[in-house]
């Protein structure tokens, strides 16, 4: 089985995820050239983003939904389910692109601009992620 990024278990209809992630990448990047996304981008970053922070906001939103790549996640589509408990594709994103707050080193060295990284992180990953969510275990 191909990883899913979406899928309709009743229609056993999948969505492969590097396709979503490449579908969620091209709309980032098509709407930051309209002038009014490009403007509130520029807003939310304090600073008029550059061709190539743009392409790091791209690739960015191709890892969006990276969790889902992991074994834990992906068995959520198989019938019967397995013993083992399906994670959340938060909960496996975060500690594969989460782990350290050494923004040099997330990714092992290799995250796309490391500076709109930590913001996203900050600004975006957090907030929609509260440690209520969690409970004590945070970051999961």
């Amino acid at each position: 089985m191909h990883p899913w990024g979406k899928t309709d278990l009743p229609l056993e209809a999948f969505h492969h995820l590097a396709h979503h992630s490449a579908d969620v990448a091209a709309t980032v990047m098509a709407l930051l050239d309209l002038p009014t996304f490009r403007t509130k981008a520029n807003r939310a970053t304090a600073q008029a983003l550059t061709q190539e922070q743009i392409s790091c906001l791209g690739a960015l939103a191709f890892l969006h939904d990276i969790g889902k790549l992991a074994p834990a996640f992906q068995i959520k589509s198989l019938s019967p389910p397995p013993p083992r408990k399906a994670r959340d594709h938060l909960r496996c994103g975060w500690k594969w692109l989460m782990q350290d707050d050494d923004p040099s080193r997330i990714l092992d060295g290799n995250a796309p601009c490391p500076s709109i990284y930590t913001r996203v992180r900050r600004d975006f990953y957090q907030p929609h992620c509260p440690k209520e969510k969690w409970g004590t275990n945070w970051p999961p």
